[in-house]
């Protein structure tokens, strides 16, 4: 009979046996265990990792060894403790990362149910997490999963889990998202080396339970906090997309998510995130400062939902097209959402936007949307971007409707009710933007017959400089806004997008945000600050809209760099500043 030791190292005046394994059977010879213990496991196979960590309390180090395992299942982890395997990452945060793999999980876990993803961490306000030294691939399945190989989320949303991390991990061609938060969650993931595959994220974060909200509607009612840690942090990490699509090892967010991305590096691959086009809001808040991104395909990347401070970056290889580091865009203005989706379609009609009522630029609260032309459709057609209905029996000044959104009126038509906003206009054409992938409901198109009308929308709930706002509940029909009491424009406040020092070198071209949709507008949502300004400082223009009043704290600085939870040892009780 072979004996397998589980080492159990502790402090010094501490006390305590060891734990044995007689014949794969588990004898306890240790009269207690106290935090600080090391608990190794025999292999990396995902059972004896589970027998190592039901040993573990609270602030153990559970130690896997070196060696190649495939998990079918996920793990839950439900206890503060650390998991550190042996695989270490070197210059993570820079183009020439390296990770000498020693402690390999393959990833064969189902596809898409509770039981995808390897590790995840569900803890308490009070407990810490950890996960260090391992190196995650994919097994045999090559489909991609939409479920983070490790997730991070919070037991309860009472208030939020503030220890959690991930570091110094080599992320290796998953057919996944890469990390993954949610519930309420704050913390740090540093030193990654991430190699994505296909359109496998690097992360996606999400905050649905924020302040016991849910669908992120508790982050949209509460301040962005910028420079405090109330975000999920992602620094000194390297990150490498497939060279492909744009959307490889991309970062992406919802449900109300809040991240910083600081000193890291990154290879085809940009920050992103989603914005409020279904039953759930979109990301609400983001700091992107001190990156670097190189591209050897044509660089895009978007911004659709919240306030972002956009800073410090550097970028090179090919340039952007657009002379810019991010599009702004607000998809329930171009048609890109479902007809029946939670707030509509933004098209000057959904009373979740502050709409044109008097026909004057005027928004009055209760009072219809105003008509400001309707029709009967003569022809139409379609292209990549662009579509067009010509109306012969009018007769328009030229682009006399530039701006405003042209709503499909047939009841008979598969896109009734769908809009979106007008481009330009001749004496009897119209021309709009034309959403033309098919993931949204039937696209906006206008036959010959059907009938039309044309509204004006000022200002899109959620979009890019919108901010908080009244604390709206549910979705789909049971949505409304709680403050009023019906389903209405949540009267959020402006939170312009901030862009300054953000440089493609191989030009010196100061690189900003570029606005499309008509509701964006430069100089009052969104602003371009140029270069030239002292590097890593906090120009008058943003502390001097980032008061106390608008941001939670007045805005100077950037939040601790490096990340308090990367020291030697996190902490068990990492404060935060005060508010939900």
């Amino acid at each position: 009979m072979r004996l397998f030791r589980l080492h159990l190292t502790r402090s010094a005046g501490l006390r305590g046996k060891a734990l044995v394994v007689i014949g794969g059977a588990l004898l306890a010879t240790a009269s207690h265990q106290v935090n600080g213990a090391t608990i190794s496991a025999r292999s990396p196979a995902l059972a004896d990792v589970v027998t190592a960590i039901s040993l573990a309390k609270e602030g153990d180090i559970v130690s896997v060894p070196a060696g190649t395992a495939s998990w079918n299942s996920v793990l839950t982890i439900t206890k503060g403790i650390t998991l550190q395997g042996a695989t270490t990452v070197a210059n993570a945060g820079t183009k020439s990362a390296t990770a000498n793999d020693q402690t390999i999980i393959k990833d064969d876990s189902p596809l898409n149910t509770k039981s995808s993803g390897l590790i995840q961490a569900s803890l308490s306000p009070a407990q810490s997490f950890r996960l260090t030294g391992f190196t995650i691939t994919h097994g045999s399945r090559t489909s991609v999963n939409n479920i983070g190989v490790v997730h991070l989320t919070s037991s309860t949303s009472s208030s939020p889990t503030l220890n959690m991390r991930v570091d110094h991990c080599h992320f290796n061609h998953i057919y996944a998202r890469n990390i993954q938060t949610d519930g309420w969650v704050y913390g740090v993931a540093d030193h990654n080396y991430i190699i994505a595959d296909g359109n496998g994220q690097s992360f996606y974060i999400n905050c649905a339970t924020y302040a016991n909200k849910l669908l992120g509607h508790g982050a949209w009612a509460d301040y962005p906090w910028f420079g405090t840690n109330k975000f999920f942090f992602m620094e000194d990490n390297t990150v490498v997309g497939n060279g492909i699509v744009t959307t490889s090892g991309a970062i992406d967010a919802e449900y109300g998510g809040r991240y910083v991305v600081r000193h890291n590096d990154f290879t085809n691959c940009r920050p992103g995130w989603h914005g409020t086009e279904g039953g759930n809001r979109g990301c609400r808040g983001v700091e992107i400062y001190d990156n670097s991104f190189h591209w050897t395909i044509a660089p895009s990347a978007m911004n659709r939902s919240g306030v972002a401070l956009i800073h410090d970056n550097k970028w090179d290889g090919l340039a952007s097209n657009t002379s810019g580091h991010s599009q702004i865009a607000v998809f329930r203005e171009s048609g890109a959402v479902a007809v029946s989706s939670t707030y509509g379609i933004a098209d000057g009609t959904s009373p979740w936007d502050v709409n044109d009522t008097e026909g004057n630029g005027t928004y009055v609260e209760g009072h219809a949307p105003h008509v400001f032309d309707s029709g009967t459709v003569k022809s139409g057609a379609q292209s990549s971007l662009t579509a067009t209905l010509t109306d012969s029996s009018k007769n328009w000044s030229t682009n006399q409707w530039a701006g405003y959104s042209v709503k499909q009126t047939n009841s008979s038509s598969v896109c009734y009710t769908k809009g979106s906003y007008i481009i330009s206009n001749t004496s009897n054409t119209i021309t709009y933007f034309y959403y033309s992938a098919t993931d949204r409901g039937p696209n906006l198109k206008f036959a010959t017959g059907d009938t039309y009308q044309i509204h004006r929308i000022l200002t899109g709930m959620d979009q890019v400089g919108r901010g908080k706002g009244d604390l709206l509940s549910g979705n789909d029909s049971s949505a409304i806004n709680t403050v009023t009491g019906r389903r209405s424009w949540p009267h959020q406040a402006l939170e312009p997008a901030m862009s300054w020092n953000n440089v493609y070198t191989p030009t010196n071209t100061a690189y900003g945000y570029c606005g499309s949709v008509p509701t964006e507008i430069e100089g009052r949502d969104y602003y371009n600050l140029g270069k030239g300004l002292a590097a890593d400082s906090t120009p008058s223009k943003v502390s001097s809209t980032y008061t106390a009043s608008l941001n939670g704290i007045a805005y100077t600085v950037t939040y601790t760099y490096p990340h308090p939870l990367t020291g030697p040892a996190p902490p068990t009780n990492l404060s935060i500043v005060s508010g939900p």
